[in-house]
């Protein structure tokens, strides 16, 4: 995109990720980024340092504990003085990973509107910014060890990170905005409609003229070659389920005419609806709502004394159902799950954090010193098998 609009405020990134597949990686930024939007969705959580960050022509402060969401219509970068330096993990990933449970329109067009209408940084608390560190740390580490497929826990680390990211919205409700951001995002959120310039227009209350120009310069699009990008984006990633046919697809995603459709997306992605989709046979998302459910509760309230008949009592589920939703995901049962992963992170806060195992042992939820030093031999052996 950058080659064809040589004049552009920003570079279109597309990288095509595939079902399940996400890049994560732990890096130094040291100086001022060029400003970029993708297809792709990404996160940044700051480990350390402060700078700025634009975001559509806005600028805001960020430093240790901060939490960033940028969307595909979100274009940024980080703006670094001379003595300034940013620690951070940044995760990307498609929109499909994002939205894996909506495979029906409806559920697809309050998935798209609940993304986020107002600011894309929150400000994590002291106890989430650990979790999603540790969170963090331990699928870098997973992808050092082993190449091998990491579809579950891509799946699981996503599902932390946008729920650690909703809590935060609840504690940091803001919506500073400007009219390109506006025009941006209205897009975005509207794309399934019949939407054109002059709908825009009305919606904002800016002449269209200048719609066209903002954009123009902005993305180096014209209105509808951006609102194509967007639909397109959106019906790559629906394809990547199940339960949808290619026309159901198209119609979601805005087009009327099933044959505009296969031609938009032939244009922009070089191959037929039906060929990428053929492509993606065997990789599609086969999710469980409630295995997620349960994984991300647990990862919240491991620490509290919390027993298989408490998550009984709370989703309404019998304690069999727990043990094989939740060994459908990780291997183990409630009990396997719920230590290993105290153990875990009681290595952490002792390797990393130096504290005393005593310490470790009750922070994350064990009664004593002795119960940490039991499980911790029982997970040992487990990894070493």
């Amino acid at each position: 995109m950058a080659n064809d609009y040589p004049y552009v405020a920003a570079e279109y990134i597309s990288e095509d990720f595939q079902p399940n597949q996400i890049k994560i990686e732990k890096r130094n930024i040291k100086k001022t980024e060029n400003k970029h939007y993708c297809d792709e969705f990404e996160f940044y959580l700051i480990l350390s340092g402060n700078a700025t960050v634009d975001i559509n022509n806005s600028f805001f402060t960020v430093e240790k504990g901060a939490l960033i969401q940028f969307m595909p219509f979100h274009i940024h970068r980080f703006i670094l003085k001379s003595d300034q330096d940013l620690e951070v993990f940044h995760i990307k990933l498609s929109l499909g990973l994002l939205i894996n449970t909506s495979t029906n329109k409806n559920l697809y067009l309050r998935s798209i509107k609940k993304l986020n209408t107002s600011l894309p940084l929150v400000k994590l608390d002291d106890r989430m910014f650990d979790k999603v560190r540790f969170f963090c740390n331990t699928t870098l580490e997973e992808y050092q060890i082993s190449t091998e497929d990491k579809g579950t826990l891509n799946l699981s680390l996503i599902s932390f990170l946008s729920y650690a990211y909703d809590k935060g919205l609840k504690f940091n409700r803001q919506s500073p905005k400007n009219m390109f951001w506006s025009c941006l995002q209205y897009i975005q959120f509207h794309h399934q409609e019949p939407l054109t310039i002059d709908d825009v227009s009305q919606k904002l209350g800016l002449p269209a003229i200048e719609i066209k120009q903002l954009i123009k310069k902005g993305t180096g699009c014209t209105f509808s070659q951006f609102l194509n990008q967007v639909r397109i984006r959106n019906a790559t990633a629906l394809l990547q389920f199940n339960d949808l046919s290619i026309n159901q697809i198209g119609r979601i995603c805005g087009y009327k005419n099933d044959a505009y459709f296969y031609k938009q997306f032939k244009v922009v992605r070089n191959v037929t609806p039906k060929h990428y989709q053929d492509n993606l046979k065997n990789k599609q998302f086969q999710v469980s709502n409630d295995s997620w459910m349960l994984i991300i509760y647990l990862f919240e309230n491991f620490n509290q004394e919390i027993t298989i008949k408490d998550v009984k009592e709370k989703f309404s589920m019998s304690q069999s159902k727990i043990n094989s939703l939740i060994k459908s995901k990780t291997g183990m049962n409630f009990k396997e799950f719920i230590n290993s992963l105290r153990i875990q992170i009681g290595q952490n806060l002792i390797n990393n954090f130096n504290y005393p195992i005593s310490t470790a042992a009750i922070k994350v939820g064990f009664n004593d010193i002795n119960t940490y030093h039991r499980n911790y031999e029982k997970y040992r052996n487990t990894i070493i098998k």
